[in-house]
């Protein structure tokens, strides 16, 4: 090893990360560009035109979303 070289050994597998999924919809069906929140990780995204989103990387654990869409209650 040269001067100055740090090594590190990883025993065992990496936790995988996690992924949250699903569909914001409507009484007439998806909801397109509606916010939705992971309040929990502070990340924020918005809904496709078929109304999914999606966050990656996520530790595991429990999450509270919110989401919210202009002229939508």
């Amino acid at each position: 090893m040269l001067a100055g070289q740090n090594t590190a050994n990883i025993d065992g597998p990496l936790a995988p990360a996690g992924v949250i999924t699903g569909t914001i919809t409507g009484n007439s069906g998806p909801i397109a560009g509606a916010t939705v929140v992971l309040e929990d990780a502070w990340l924020t995204t918005t809904t496709a035109g078929d109304g999914t989103y999606r966050f990656e990387g996520l530790d595991p654990g429990s999450y509270f979303l919110s989401a919210s869409a202009p002229g939508k209650a």
